[in-house]
């Protein structure tokens, strides 16, 4: 039995076991389930209070603190690559776990903690990534939270003018509904 650590004031769909935008984690098959375990950002985690579980995994977006004894802890990463405060956050986090995953960074930036590290390969949420049988009406898509980095409006612009010259259809910013999203 696993205990997925997560960030408790993560999105909705991030929670949501089959909302959630990655395929890691989207739902449980015969031979590996879990448990959401909502963790406050900066908490201390006391892995004595979590012995019911085989094993912790706790993604990167807790920024949590893990104290006494109890299950091991395997770490995820995913956007250590974003600036020096990430990587340096993640790799603080992932120094007291037994097995690193890393979905896309270099894979020397974390073992040269001595912890092992292996590659996490990202994948979608299938059941919710798939063919809608809908109209393709784009060509190229940027989705990001552009108000919160000056250097996505800058690529979002980019890609606009880009497309235009090329005779394609862009369809950029930030779509908040994950669904809308998929589709």
């Amino acid at each position: 039995n696993v205990g997925l650590l997560i960030r408790d004031d993560a999105p909705a769909m991030v929670r949501a076991r089959d909302q959630r935008w990655c395929g890691y984690f989207s739902y449980a098959v015969e031979e590996f389930t879990w448990d959401h375990i909502l963790v406050k950002p900066n908490a201390k985690v006391d892995k004595a209070t979590l012995t019911q579980y085989d094993v912790l995994i706790c993604e990167d977006e807790t920024r949590c603190t893990f104290v006494g004894d109890g299950p091991p802890v395997v770490f995820m990463t995913w956007d250590g690559t974003l600036s020096q405060a990430h990587y340096l956050e993640k790799r603080r986090q992932a120094s007291t776990s037994v097995l690193i995953l890393v979905e896309h960074d270099h894979l020397d930036r974390y073992r040269c903690l001595g912890i092992p590290t292996r590659r996490l390969l990202f994948a979608v949420n299938d059941r919710l990534f798939r063919d809608y049988g809908l109209e393709k009406t784009v060509d190229v898509s940027f989705n990001s939270r552009l108000r919160h980095r000056p250097d996505r409006a800058v690529l979002d612009a980019f890609l606009h003018e880009f497309c235009a010259a090329a005779g394609l259809k862009y369809g950029g910013g930030f779509i908040d509904h994950l669904g809308a999203y998929a589709q």
